[in-house]
């Protein structure tokens, strides 16, 4: 939530919002930036403790790296304390392959995906350090592809949802 003394603010007379002196525009105290924090923060942490693989949110490094993406926030239900959400994330991993693509690259390939399909499904419910973080969570499809530019460069594409109960 953000905190702006509206009595000081005119649009009319003040083009230039963000310099005005006495406007506060920083987060209130009660913030908590569940999408990240709780979410995408987590898989990046058990990504990382899993398979020692660089874990990005820009672009892939090589030869081998994970992005993750997120994709969308869900309401699911909105409670008199809370609510309950929906979070999709894509997690992107890519491999350079030392060769022609074949048998044996797609079984590289597909034993990364299973094994990241297999660590969620053993952290379906997840807390960190007592926190709870979410619940619900699994990979609901995997699709592979093949760069057309770079035939040695493979993508398995992930998709990652999980409910969070939030208490306000």
């Amino acid at each position: 939530m953000y905190v702006v003394n509206l009595g000081k603010f005119i649009w009319e007379n003040n083009p230039h919002t963000w310099e005005t002196e006495g406007l506060d525009w920083s987060l209130s105290s009660s913030f908590e930036n569940v999408h990240y924090d709780r979410v995408i923060d987590s898989i990046n942490t058990l990504l990382s403790d899993e398979f020692k693989i660089p874990v990005r949110y820009d672009q892939h490094v090589l030869p081998q790296s994970f992005l993750i993406l997120p994709q969308s926030d869900e309401l699911i239900e909105q409670l008199s304390g809370g609510q309950v959400r929906s979070y999709d994330i894509l997690i992107s991993y890519q491999i350079k392959s030392g060769g022609r693509y074949g048998r044996k690259t797609f079984k590289q390939l597909s034993q990364k995906a299973e094994h990241v399909k297999r660590l969620v499904i053993n952290n379906t419910a997840y807390s960190s350090s007592g926190t709870y973080k979410w619940h619900g969570a699994n990979i609901t499809s995997i699709e592979y592809e093949k760069d057309e530019d770079d035939s040695s460069l493979l993508t398995a594409l992930m998709t990652f949802n999980c409910t969070v109960t939030e208490v306000t």
